[in-house]
């Protein structure tokens, strides 16, 4: 079977587990990204599949073939580094050609190689500028055609984007996504920035503790969250402990909507977009704002409600930004309410 294939991974320092129980299929031609906190594991699993980390236990198999044993350089892999580790006495060119040279390709056929891919990440004319005088963008744009000038099986890249300001940033996402559909090349990126896993993947991986909370499209993660944690730590979630009687959801006892076909007792996830504002107490529950700010075209609203607090947000140009301290009713969608797990 094509593609990377993960089994009952296991990872420890000493007899501290790091990875417990791995199991993941990412199809060939996939752009995954592994996404979750700092200490979940995520970029010792990136290593496991390079081969720069043993296994305790498992199997890790690309296309059809296992990776035990076999030495990171013979695995046909690329990795971006967080810290790029280029060379800085070489220039463009030679470093992007390094790695071909390893491998024994003759000068003229790694030039061209070369070339291609300076071309292919726009960085023509710059080929005998050497790296310590390009900007922190030109070098990630290096270090990913070095990377792919070996024609990998598997693109690795461990939060390559993370120093770079929030332009360039967002710019380089959408680079990369669109060379690697043009590519095709199978691509498992590490993150913790939740907006740039939404932005980049086909499939997103959950991490917490070390294993695998959730595994699915940026739609089902969002919209879709298995667990209280991947609905909380996934954007803004209001997470609202419900009882229904009669076809009628309550919060805090007070009615907030029809409910589903849900249990007598439950939990719900409810993104604050479905939350509207309304002057009819009778639509919802009343509150106070707390907390409220303008990102760009959006307005997000705090409303504290008893000893709760409900986010809320709608576009900028759809209402006045209410003041701190003024009394607000909300009314919810729950349509779109997705239950949890208890």
């Amino acid at each position: 079977m094509r593609g990377l294939i993960l089994k009952d991974v296991a990872k420890s320092f000493g007899t501290v587990p790091v990875l417990q129980n791995i199991n993941l299929s990412i199809q060939t031609g996939a752009f995954v990204c592994l996404l979750g906190a700092s200490g979940c594991g995520k970029t010792t699993l990136l290593r496991t599949i390079a081969g720069f980390e043993d296994l305790a236990a498992g199997d890790i198999r690309l296309d059809g073939q296992s990776l035990n044993g076999v030495p990171p350089y013979q695995r046909n892999i690329g990795m971006v580094f967080q810290s790029l580790a280029l060379f800085p006495h070489l220039n463009v060119i030679d470093n992007i050609a390094y790695g071909l040279s390893i491998r024994g390709m003759g000068r003229a056929q790694r030039s061209a190689r070369a070339q291609e891919l300076i071309a292919l990440v726009d960085l023509t004319g710059m080929e005998r500028r050497r790296v310590s005088a390009l900007s922190g963008g030109q070098k990630q744009r290096v270090a990913i055609a070095r990377a792919l000038a070996i024609e990998p099986s598997l693109f690795l890249m461990d939060e390559p984007f993370s120093a770079l300001d929030a332009g360039l940033r967002e710019r380089l996402q959408k680079q990369i996504k669109q060379l690697q559909r043009r590519l095709g090349v199978t691509t498992v990126f590490v993150t913790h920035d939740q907006q740039e896993a939404m932005t980049l993947a086909d499939q997103i991986v959950v991490m917490r503790g070390g294993t695998i909370e959730q595994v699915g499209s940026p739609s089902d993660i969002y919209h879709r969250p298995q667990s209280r944690y991947v609905a909380e730590f996934v954007g803004q979630n209001n997470i609202l402990d419900i009882t229904v009687k009669d076809g009628t959801a309550y919060w805090q006892q007070q009615p907030i909507g029809p409910a589903k076909a849900w249990p007598a007792q439950t939990t719900l996830a409810l993104r604050p977009e479905h939350l509207r504002q309304t002057t009819n107490p009778s639509d919802g529950v009343s509150g106070r704002v707390s907390f409220v700010r303008q990102l760009g075209s959006v307005i997000e609203t705090q409303v504290e409600v008893g000893a709760l607090t409900l986010i809320q947000t709608q576009l900028a140009n759809t209402a006045p930004l209410p003041d701190v301290g003024e009394p607000v009713g909300l009314a919810f969608d729950l349509t779109h309410a997705w239950e949890l797990p208890a």
